[in-house]
């Protein structure tokens, strides 16, 4: 028997109270996927690494610039044509010469001995310049030289004076192949025996500043003699032994 309605007298039409939810249903199939959302933020900085393998050589680079000039060195002494050469003459032995009225005696002082005839030196180069002895005790310059400074020390054993007296030292030179000597005007020392000289000594003299020139082939000589300001006619003698050196650049 069908439920009657007020509303609808016609029992068919009629709804009914709702009924309680029924059981879920099984899954049902999944649906496609959906579309790529939006990019997200960066995120935070990772930790470094491991450090890796040593890499190979590189190449030479390329040649640096020149580095600025060193400061200079030290000075080193080395032989300069400046210091010259020494040329040196010597008596050898204990020499005697007196003064006359008219002329000293004369020596000839060479490199490694002497000759004292008892003549003047006028007379020695007169006489005797063209045999053995001049040219025997003359040196030979081996190249064109000046000659700029002669110093000598004489040693004085005895002497007779009446006033001062000068111990003459003086070089002279002859050309190449030649045997005629003549004086080097301004090559002179002259050492000193005092008036007052009392006992052996010895004294010594010099000269410099001088430029005579020497030729190679020239043969130098020296000479000693005597000389007095004033010839008193007093006895005048003098025993002594020389060495000298000249200076030659």
């Amino acid at each position: 028997m069908g439920i009657f309605c007020a509303c609808n007298p016609c029992a068919c039409c009629c709804r009914g109270e709702k009924g309680d939810k029924g059981e879920q249903g099984f899954q049902g199939i999944q649906g496609l996927k959906g579309d790529t959302g939006a990019k997200g933020d960066r995120g935070d900085k990772g930790e470094a690494g491991a450090q890796g393998l040593k890499g190979d050589k590189g190449d030479v680079g390329a040649v640096g610039a020149t580095g600025a000039t060193g400061e200079a060195g030290a000075v080193v002494f080395a032989p300069s044509p400046s210091n010259g050469t020494i040329i040196p003459f010597r008596s050898g032995q204990v020499l005697g010469l007196a003064l006359g009225e008219e002329a000293s005696q004369g020596a000839i002082i060479g490199g490694s001995g002497n000759w004292a005839p008892g003549f003047s030196v006028e007379q020695i180069l007169n006489y005797y310049s063209s045999s053995a002895p001049v040219a025997m005790w003359a040196l030979s310059m081996p190249r064109d030289g000046t000659l700029t400074a002669i110093y000598a020390t004489a040693y004085v054993t005895s002497a007779t004076v009446s006033q001062d007296t000068a111990l003459t030292l003086q070089l002279y030179s002859a050309p190449a192949g030649s045997t005629t000597f003549a004086p080097i005007a301004d090559a002179v020392v002259k050492i000193v025996v005092p008036s007052t000289f009392s006992g052996a000594t010895a004294i010594s003299g010099s000269v410099e500043g001088l430029s005579d020139q020497i030729p190679a082939g020239s043969q130098v000589v020296m000479m000693a003699y005597l000389v007095v300001p004033i010839n008193d006619g007093n006895a005048v003698s003098i025993s002594f032994a020389v060495n000298a050196g000249a200076n030659i650049i």
